[in-house]
């Protein structure tokens, strides 16, 4: 079960004990990312990098050696809204993990040389990245057109060269305020740990940042569920077409768990619906994925694959037909072949801290659910109804949501003909 303590600067400690597991997870989230970014954009993404330089007086030798001597690893991602940093080790040593989590409330450390390193690497990564490429990246400037969200979480060449050392200083002090942060536990560990966290996190005082929390509410775009079936096509000498279909989404009028579950009907699985058309029956794609892009307002529900030329209608048209399937029916055999994997077969994360860590931080304090327990989250999973499922299908896969950016030769190929395939829906 979940459980809180506040330390006495006002920063939230939630943890959730596991206390058959043989490891221990300690993860810091910060509410922060492009969605919150108002110039410099990728600075979030570079303030994650430039902690490991220097953390509490370590040099980052130092941080790894120390990290390392004892097990553990450790690590950070950033997302369009959130930060997470994440430790790991055996849950004997759980008093050092906290002491090095708790330091990341302190100032950024990095001197100019270190700051300088950091940002080759990361221009580095931009460039490896290949934006221009990228039908991620293309895609969002359509889908999320005039609104943060169009801009990806590394930044641009430009933006990236453009920040200073002083400017990462100043987001720090800006974004980790004791409202804006928090701290989640799991795995094997006591009371008294959760004592020896919150005293080693007390040695920061953040009195002089200005609270705030930033909500999670995404701007709504241009054309935002007007998008009357919107195909772009974009050239690539490439004889392959990396495409993605994207659905806009009300999350306001339909929860993450029942996206959750239609995903799950539609691409999770070797009797997922996508599956079955696309490879199994007519081989027209090796892989796909699906992403839930999900803010408390808004968001989007997308499919990724690569394609031949050639078979791109072919595609697109099987896609559409799958769609068009789940508007009128969802079968109780598709239904209970992906219940079991969300009710049974939730327990299972009971064994695996990390992923325990990052599911109930997400839910309940990122975009704000409130499950007290993994059995309460397997009951909402349960109480899902195929009649539903139907439901949101029309809600969501129609002509005025859907968007289609594909990258690739498009000599001979016709944006008018993709729009009267999807136009169907």
């Amino acid at each position: 079960m979940e459980n809180k303590k506040t330390s006495s600067n006002g920063v939230d400690i939630f943890y959730y004990k596991q206390p058959n597991t043989h490891s221990i997870c300690i993860s810091l989230y910060v509410k922060a990312g492009v969605l919150y970014e108002e110039d410099n954009f990728g600075i979030t993404h570079f303030l994650e990098h430039i902690h490991f330089r220097r953390l509490g007086n370590r040099t980052q030798k130092e941080l790894y050696y120390q990290i390392e001597s004892i097990g553990g690893y450790f690590g950070a991602c950033t997302a369009k809204e959130f930060i997470q940093f994440y430790f790991t080790a055996s849950p004997k040593y759980f008093s050092e993990l906290a002491t090095i989590a708790s330091d990341l409330l302190g100032e950024v450390e990095a001197n100019s040389k270190e700051f300088n390193a950091e940002k080759r690497i990361i221009l580095s990564e931009i460039r490896e990245d290949n934006q221009g490429n990228d039908v991620d990246f293309l895609a969002n400037k359509f889908i999320w057109k005039d609104t943060n969200l169009q801009n990806p979480v590394l930044g641009s060449i430009a933006s990236v060269k453009g920040i200073t050392l002083e400017d990462i200083r100043n987001e720090k002090e800006k974004i980790f305020t004791r409202n804006n942060i928090f701290y989640y536990v799991t795995g094997n560990f006591c009371d008294e740990d959760i004592l020896t966290l919150s005293k080693e996190v007390e040695r920061y005082s953040l009195d002089s940042r200005t609270d705030r929390e930033n909500g999670n509410i995404a701007k709504i775009p241009e054309n935002f569920m007007n998008r009357d079936a919107f195909v772009k096509l974009s050239q690539r000498k490439y004889f392959m077409h990396d495409v993605k279909i994207s659905f806009d989404v009300d999350f306001t009028k339909v929860s993450r768990l029942e996206m959750i579950y239609l995903d799950s009907i539609l691409t999770d699985g070797l009797c997922s619906l996508i599956r079955a058309e696309l490879i199994e029956k007519k081989g027209l794609t090796y892989s796909f994925s699906s992403t839930i892009e999900e803010y408390s307002n808004i968001g989007i529900y997308s499919f990724n694959f690569e394609v031949y030329k050639s078979k791109l209608y072919e595609a697109v048209e099987s896609f559409v037909s799958v769609f068009k399937g789940v508007k009128k029916e969802i079968s109780e055999k598709d239904m209970q072949a992906t219940r079991v994997f969300k009710t049974d077969n939730q327990m299972g994360m009971l064994d695996d801290p990390e992923g325990l860590n990052w599911t109930f931080a997400y839910q309940n304090h990122i975009i704000n659910n409130k499950y007290s327990d993994i059995s309460s989250l397997a009951e909402e999973y349960r109480q899902i109804a195929k009649e539903r499922l139907v439901e949101i299908s029309n809600q969501i896969f129609t002509r005025n949501n859907v968007v289609l950016v594909s990258i690739g030769n498009k000599k001979g190929l016709s944006e008018e003909k993709l729009h009267g395939i999807l136009a169907e829906l």
